[in-house]
């Protein structure tokens, strides 16, 4: 394995001919260099054959052999991957093809890949209600959750929350956005001030009503799933 950083991203920049065979570079290089940006330009020559070399690292199970690339790269390589589609495709095409490759993986992976690519803004707030709109239901609410548990909510979070069915959009804003960052139990530490400033936000944006307001910031409320 290459050592050092310069060695590592030895092929950021690089230019590759027409017939330029990225298959055997990723066969030779996996695990020693940084390949995201070869995985990128890849992509938009033959997205398909892209995602074949990229799929089988995304698969492995936790406990697998994983010596062969790092988890951080294994992730750039899926993110490379599926902005380069999207360059190419369209937002909507795009997301639905890295969809389509991803439904495969076990939830809790495709979860786990779908908010890394959330959280790093490479979709548009209507990008993510598009895709969170085409997940299964359970897998759309976790997916909308794991947004709003991150330390810096935002237009990405809103957008998945508001494709959730009224009554778990006020479960979920009782449990993963008012609890969670309020009152001596909470698990952000978040400051009054900015509290009510999210607060504030999230009853204008999603129209809460005063018995919807009263039932959020109530101790208790069951999940409706």
């Amino acid at each position: 394995m290459f050592e050092g950083e310069n060695l590592r991203s030895a092929l950021r920049g690089a230019r590759y001919p027409e017939d330029f065979d990225f298959s055997r570079l990723v066969q030779e290089l996996n695990g020693k260099v940084d390949l995201s940006s070869a995985i990128s330009e890849w992509a938009l020559r033959d997205r398909d054959a892209a995602w074949g070399a990229v799929k089988p690292q995304l698969s492995q199970q936790q406990g697998q052999d994983q010596s062969s690339s790092h988890p951080y790269e294994q992730f750039e390589s899926l993110r490379s991957l599926v902005r380069a589609v999207v360059a190419k495709d369209g937002e909507t095409n795009g997301m639905q093809w890295a969809l389509t490759q991803l439904s495969p993986l076990d939830p809790a992976r495709r979860l786990e890949y779908l908010r890394g690519l959330s959280m790093r803004n490479e979709f548009s707030p209507e990008g993510i209600a598009a895709m969170a709109s085409s997940l299964p239901p359970d897998e759309r609410f976790d997916y909308a959750s794991s947004l709003a548990r991150s330390g810096n909510i935002g237009p990405s979070a809103y957008a998945a929350i508001e494709t959730l069915p009224r009554e778990n959009l006020l479960y979920l804003i009782h449990r993963d956005i008012y609890h969670l960052r309020s009152g001596p139990e909470a698990i952000f530490r978040t400051k009054p001030e900015a509290f009510e400033r999210l607060w504030s936000d999230v009853r204008t944006r999603f129209q809460l009503t005063p018995e919807e307001i009263s039932r959020i910031t109530s101790a208790n409320q069951q999940d409706p799933r």
